[in-house]
């Protein structure tokens, strides 16, 4: 019985022709009905072995290594093919213009069920979940004071999922923090320059992408909030108004994030809290806790937030998972990683029509409520109202 590597190998083998461009990861997936992580970490030591050659671009494709083609008696043109490598260390992002962030931002196909915010909460978090795990992959916030081990966590986080240091990349934002902890292993490190405009981060992301990463580390996008904050401030005119100017920018970046076919693991720096309180007649500053320096309810965009302490123990203060919620807090390790690939490849179709059922089961005593009504209104929008 062959292996899942030599299944791989003989796939692309049999497939091999001069005209051919080669095989993404994930055709290859899909025409072998294998997981995509697998499938990459399998190619990539067919790379290492020297039977396949990887061909940077968008996307990475792999080829039959020329021995491999001149031993089959194939005439081998690939060697006239020099890939362009995407360096990260060689990547140039651009500015660019205010216009770019004026793009149809994708509705929530969520927003108009009922009880969505009460009695249905939880029913929705788990099956926005369960839908967005395939294709898209995870999203992890990690927040936290200076010093409570956001990167190194990220970093533990991602290596558990994919197993594989090549196949993670570190956008990084935080002077450097990244390289603090290259012993761990020989992940991508693409550092970004200030203005951190939104569309630099878009740009980095596309990227990696690009670059066939499996795991997108954002290390923070507290900087992209300072930027817009700086952005607001600087405009002229009406300072309500000019908000229009940057929520656009703003929810275009999260959900470029939220999208993203990788799994994306973001850090948030927070700050200490005041309000001010009446005191002996004066109003005195009282601190009140912790504040993340991002948007108000970012955190609401993602599957996954762990909020980690000084002494590096982190609780998750939302969880569509359900793996990590009410539990003690921890100490995050690779098997947190593992724990989230684990019920990324459980979560199938079947298991995002339960979650769906779940809700039509809750809810369907309201059904036919709902259409009397729309009957006698004659409402054009029936569907978005039904489950």
């Amino acid at each position: 019985m062959m292996t899942r590597k030599d299944t791989i190998f003989e796939y692309v083998k049999q497939n091999a022709s001069i005209e051919s461009e080669g095989y993404t990861t994930t055709e290859i997936s899909e025409a072998l009905g294998i997981i995509r992580n697998n499938v990459s970490k399998e190619l990539n030591v067919l790379v290492r072995e020297g039977k396949l050659q990887k061909i940077d671009g968008r996307p990475v494709r792999y080829l039959l290594a020329e021995r491999e083609m001149q031993s089959g008696n194939k005439v081998s043109e690939y060697s006239q093919r020099k890939s362009q490598i995407t360096g990260f260390t060689n990547a140039r992002l651009t500015e660019s213009s205010n216009d770019d962030y004026e793009k149809d931002i994708p509705q929530d196909v969520f927003e108009n069920f009922i009880g969505k915010n009460d009695s249905l909460k939880n029913q929705v978090e788990q099956a926005k979940a369960a839908i967005l795990y395939p294709p898209q992959g995870l999203n992890v916030l990690i927040t936290g004071p200076t010093g409570s081990g956001k990167t190194y966590s990220s970093l533990l986080i991602a290596y558990g999922i994919v197993s594989d240091w090549s196949k993670i990349a570190v956008i990084d934002t935080e002077n450097g923090s990244a390289d603090l902890y290259a012993h761990l292993g020989e992940y991508n490190v693409l550092t970004l320059e200030a203005p951190y405009t939104p569309e630099k981060y878009i740009q980095a992301i596309d990227l990696c992408e690009a670059s066939d990463m499996e795991v997108i580390i954002i290390d923070s996008i507290s900087h992209c909030w300072d930027y817009l904050l700086d952005f607001h401030a600087n405009l002229q005119g009406n300072s309500f108004a000019n908000w229009a100017k940057v929520t656009p920018r703003q929810n275009s970046f999260i959900q470029r994030i939220l999208n993203s076919r990788c799994h994306v693991i973001c850090t948030m720096r927070s700050k200490q809290d005041y309000v001010l309180s009446e005191r002996n007649g004066k109003m005195v500053p009282e601190k009140v806790g912790l504040k993340a320096v991002q948007r108000d309810n970012v955190d609401y965009e993602f599957t996954l937030v762990f909020d980690l302490d000084i002494k590096h123990n982190a609780v998750a203060s939302k969880d569509r998972t359900g793996l990590f919620m009410n539990r003690p807090e921890f100490v995050i390790t690779p098997q947190v990683g593992k724990l989230i690939l684990n019920w990324c490849n459980t979560t199938s179709a079947g298991k995002q029509g339960n979650q769906i059922s779940q809700l039509s089961a809750k809810h369907s005593n309201y059904q036919q409520n709902i259409q009397n009504y729309l009957r006698i209104v004659g409402h054009q929008n029936e569907q978005q109202l039904l489950i």
